[in-house]
């Protein structure tokens, strides 16, 4: 049962992606504004995760956790919360109020992080072969982008994305009553090991953008013509980036859903958070 709900799951984001990726070659939009979209799944993800992770258990030892899931600090959260404080809400479990010590700095590292792989990818030129000036874009000019959402196919690829990896969290954790089975830092695992993992992969990715461009400005522009190879230079920057995020997408999934990881599955191992020993 697990590896069909694995699937339907996987493929609740294929759909998703392939849709944002062509609304991006077929638009105007260019290239850089995919990290518009990166940025709307990344902030979906902060806001799931670390909301689940108020309602989980919070585990009585998380010295050996720490390098992980980054912590707050425990003697200022310990004065104010004992082990049964809890926040009641209706119609929802209670809020474990000493899981803070894990949530707010997971939240804001994450907030940090998403907003910079963001910028980086949706500056005007990061990916388009123009030159700045100003060597980055501020958060001004990163908000200033969403005024592509006025576009209606845009803005559906938009929501799609959010409902996509919303009904994949709901499916795997809620669905399943997995948030009460696992544990703060379990459900926090997932969250910072995916932003950890982009913010690097987004980096390199930005190298291969440049080397692409050159060789595509160098050798294929000269022969088919700028616009032309401007066009295949996109296709295979938004090809590679699609398959590239599809195999960190299905590692995600597939970690998430299960703790016994088959042997060799190292990125499934990656995002598979690990029981506390206690």
């Amino acid at each position: 049962m697990e590896v069909e709900d694995e699937h339907v799951d996987f493929g609740l984001l294929v759909g998703v992606h392939v849709l944002a990726v062509a609304v991006l070659f077929t638009s105007d939009l260019g290239v850089h504004v995919s990290g518009l979209f990166v940025l709307l799944q990344l902030s979906t993800m902060l806001f799931l995760y670390c909301g689940a992770a108020l309602f989980t258990e919070p585990e009585s030892s998380v010295a050996d956790r720490e390098t992980v899931v980054p912590a707050g600090p425990s003697d200022w959260i310990d004065r104010r919360f004992d082990a049964d404080s809890g926040l009641s809400v209706p119609r929802l479990p209670p809020l474990n109020l000493k899981n803070l010590r894990f949530v707010v700095p997971s939240f804001l590292l994450g907030l940090v992080l998403a907003t910079g792989i963001g910028a980086a990818l949706t500056v005007e030129g990061g990916f388009s072969g123009k030159s700045r000036g100003s060597g980055g874009a501020s958060l001004t000019e990163l908000f200033q982008q969403f005024v592509v959402f006025k576009k209606p196919l845009v803005a559906l690829a938009g929501i799609l994305l959010i409902a996509a990896e919303s009904v994949r969290f709901y499916r795997c954790h809620v669905a399943t009553g997995r948030y009460r089975q696992w544990t703060t830092h379990m459900m926090l695992t997932p969250l910072v090991q995916y932003l950890s993992l982009a913010f690097f992969v987004s980096f390199f990715f930005a190298l291969y953008a440049v080397l692409t461009l050159l060789t595509f400005a160098i050798g294929a522009a000269s022969i088919v013509g700028d616009s032309l190879g401007r066009t295949l230079w996109i296709a295979l920057l938004l090809t590679s980036g699609l398959v590239l995020k599809l195999a960190i997408e299905w590692g995600r999934v597939r970690g998430e859903r299960q703790l016994d990881v088959p042997t060799g599955s190292r990125l499934v191992a990656y995002f598979t958070p690990t029981p506390p020993n206690d």
